[in-house]
């Protein structure tokens, strides 16, 4: 199965299907247990807990995206070796929003707010709509504020790689 992505997903089609797998794992990337009632956690990172059901909607998420791409049914043994491949996913998603918050990087109310009125998935006739944004949210059973922690921390993350990129990097005889 992999060796199939790995043959025929290159380029630009790559490309889209990274978006397409990475933005469900963007949406849970930050403070995926807001309003965990039911079904305990997937795993915990340093102590902070990945919600069952957050890990069960990016496990659908994934499971449908990849049974598209080859348009039929998946191998059996394919189910265990996602769910493993999503958990580790998401667990670096998590370390990774840790340590990044760990370096202070934060993203404002305003910052947040701003991303999400820019987003093409919410607005209607270019403009930002707030009933699209609810149903949006409704549709996938995510929280406003959860999403708006998911969207803080990928600002964050978004400034960390900013700095890295922007920054000079000099070794010592370059500096001489």
């Amino acid at each position: 199965m992999l060796e199939f992505f790995r043959k025929w997903l290159r380029g630009p089609v790559a490309a889209a299907v990274l978006l397409l797998i990475g933005i469900p794992l963007a949406v849970t990337f930050g403070n995926m247990d807001a309003g965990t009632t039911v079904g305990g956690f997937a795993a915990k990172v340093n102590g902070e807990p990945i919600a069952r059901r957050d890990f069960d909607r990016v496990y659908d998420d994934q499971y449908v995206l990849r049974q598209q791409a080859v348009e039929g049914t998946l191998p059996p043994g394919f189910a265990a070796e996602l769910k493993r491949e999503v958990l580790d996913q998401l667990v670096l998603n998590r370390a990774v929003v840790q340590f990044v918050q760990g370096l202070g990087f934060r993203a404002s109310d305003a910052r947040v707010v701003d991303a999400i009125r820019a987003q093409p998935a919410f607005q209607v006739g270019g403009e930002f709509s707030k009933a699209a944004y609810d149903a949006a949210l409704a549709a996938r059973q995510i929280t406003p504020a959860a999403y708006e922690d998911d969207q803080r921390s990928v600002l964050a993350l978004t400034q960390l790689q900013d700095s890295v990129l922007d920054g000079a990097f000099l070794t010592p005889a370059e500096y001489r």
